[in-house]
């Protein structure tokens, strides 16, 4: 039985990757970043989604829900084209699917621009007092 989940990648920092992990019946285990990042503290490991904290975590778990549901869907096209998972099939459809600006969401765009501005060190500027990058 093949499976689908979302994990993050094991980093230090606050702000990680979310990662697709795909096992196939005969044990392979692909594994492939995506662009979308979550504070390590909003996410769930058992669930594999984000703990429904916010709107945008909300939106994100709606995200991935379809994410998955795609993915099986075209993993079972494949299998019954009698056609074997290949090491490179799940960087291929991901790549070609999901790694496209235009199709996600704007407000996981918008909130992804958030979370990266809000995670840069910032440092108080002695002239202006404002806070600069």
């Amino acid at each position: 039985m093949n499976s689908i989940s979302f994990h993050i990648s094991t980093t230090e920092s606050l702000v990680s990757p979310i990662v697709i992990r795909l096992i196939t019946a005969n044990k392979c285990i692909q594994e492939i970043e995506t662009r979308l990042l979550i504070n390590t503290n909003e996410w769930d490991e058992v669930s594999g989604r984000t703990k429904p904290l916010s709107r945008k975590n909300k939106a994100l778990n709606r995200h991935l829900d379809k994410t998955q549901s795609e993915l099986n869907s075209h993993l079972n096209l494949t299998l019954e084209k009698a056609k074997n998972i290949s090491a490179y099939w799940l960087d291929d459809y991901v790549k070609t699917r999901y790694f496209n600006v235009n199709y996600l969401p704007e407000i996981l765009i918008s909130t992804q621009i958030k979370d990266y501005i809000s995670s840069a060190p910032t440092k108080r500027v002695k002239r202006t007092g404002s806070i600069g990058l």
